[in-house]
């Protein structure tokens, strides 16, 4: 769990407010996310060029569907957290989602590991649903602290 702030006075608290990352080993960072990022786009590159497509064009043009893709996501979750009046953070919203990056990591390693074999399909979809899954429950878990009991 976050680390809080200790607020001493006696008035209510109206957003929630986190000690700094080096206070609080649970603080949101861009770095996996980040990094997970960039090996997905070279793991896109990876399966053009396995598949004789690869061109250099592939790089920036899958980063940009990426980002685009997550921009929305998060505005979009930004969206729901203002209509239900809960304070968070853009950057935080940023991070949480960029983990999917590694999830799809994961699958499209276990689809080119196992293609070899034949299953790639098929173990490629079950990495899948198992990484969704994981994914979903994160950002649930994560997200619930966010979410005031009482909304307006």
């Amino acid at each position: 769990t976050r680390v809080q702030n200790d607020i001493a006075s006696g008035e209510p608290v109206t957003a929630i407010s986190y000690a700094s990352p080096i206070n609080d080993e649970n603080a949101f960072d861009l770095y996996i996310p980040l990094m997970a990022l960039i090996t997905y786009v070279l793991l896109c590159a990876l399966c053009y060029g396995s598949a004789g497509e690869f061109n250099p064009e592939v790089l920036p043009e899958v980063a940009k569907w990426c980002f685009g893709t997550q921009a929305v996501e998060v505005l979009l979750l930004r969206g729901g957290f203002y209509a239900m009046e809960a304070p968070c953070a853009f950057l935080d919203l940023f991070s949480l989602t960029g983990y999917k990056y590694l999830g799809l990591c994961i699958n499209m390693l276990v689809g080119l590991a196992l293609s070899t074999l034949g299953h790639g399909y098929a173990a490629y979809y079950l990495a899948f649903f198992w990484t969704a899954s994981a994914f979903g429950f994160f950002v649930l878990k994560t997200l619930s602290n966010n979410v005031p009991r009482r909304t307006a």
